[in-house]
């Protein structure tokens, strides 16, 4: 969680790379936190950083959703968030004798049975929908990082603080927060492996969760920000600093690493 500044701001710097002469951050810069791959050197990596890489990166640079997905990813699945996910699309999946049932297949089933597709749809849209109050309660009393995990939402909160002191507006927060949280970390897990692409269960379910999470997200979404919002203007306590916003040295790094050895 340390981390998070620094993850952050090599974000922000990769972005403004292709800046030439630009003092900061443009608002057509953050379209690329939706859709585009920001590819990040590694050169200026802390060593602590540099140690929670995959041991197979042998290029120069790693994309911002391959650093995401590495440093946050597992942390996300076995958080309460990922773990009702998982659990909802394993029920579905169980529900189905003709798992390996082809989206091709199933649209030529419609064909002759144009009802087909909704029955499929109409038995997963109750449990995702129990399923996403669960991801996007904003009235919840657990906090954001007790549901999706600290780690994933210290960077969050990091990567927003960044937006907010570029004076970057509410629709690049919202895209950021679309990015971090639904595109890499729930649609991943409701998506399944790619040994399920063009299977018709699994394309529904991933279909379902889009629909809900369309709805349910940005209240959800909105909340959070409130609350970034009135971390960033409390008055600093000096004990009780968050541990997202201590300073990313390699003193305080190195001291937090050698006492925890888990992937932050």
């Amino acid at each position: 969680m340390i981390l998070s500044n620094e993850i952050a701001d090599h974000w922000v710097k990769a972005i403004q790379a292709g800046n030439v002469g630009s003092k900061g951050l443009r608002a057509s810069d953050a379209k690329l936190f939706l859709g585009q791959a920001v590819k990040i050197p590694v050169d200026k990596f802390s060593p602590e950083l540099l140690k929670r890489l995959p041991t197979s990166l042998k290029d120069s640079s790693i994309t911002h959703s391959a650093l995401i997905a590495t440093l946050y990813g597992k942390a996300f699945d076995a958080s309460p968030a990922g773990k009702t996910l998982f659990a909802a699309r394993n029920s579905v999946m169980q529900d189905y004798g003709d798992a390996t049932l082809t989206l091709a297949e199933l649209e030529s089933r419609a064909e002759s049975d144009p009802e087909a597709k909704k029955r499929y749809k109409q038995n997963m849209e109750d449990r995702a929908l129990v399923c996403a109050k669960f991801l996007y309660d904003p009235s919840a009393s657990q906090s954001p990082g007790a549901v999706y995990s600290e780690e994933l939402v210290a960077l969050w909160q990091a990567m927003d603080s960044q937006l907010v002191a570029l004076n970057l507006g509410k629709t690049e927060r919202e895209r950021l927060a679309y990015e971090l949280v639904l595109s890499r970390m729930v649609m991943r897990a409701a998506k399944g492996d790619d040994s399920e692409a063009g299977l018709a269960v699994p394309a529904l379910f991933l279909a379902t969760v889009k629909e809900v999470s369309a709805k349910m997200f940005p209240s959800f979404r909105d909340q959070v920000l409130k609350e970034f919002d009135s971390k960033r203007a409390a008055p600093i306590s000096t004990a009780a600093t968050d541990v997202a916003n201590l300073p990313n040295s390699s003193a305080s790094s190195s001291s937090t690493a050698s006492s925890n050895n888990q992937p932050q």
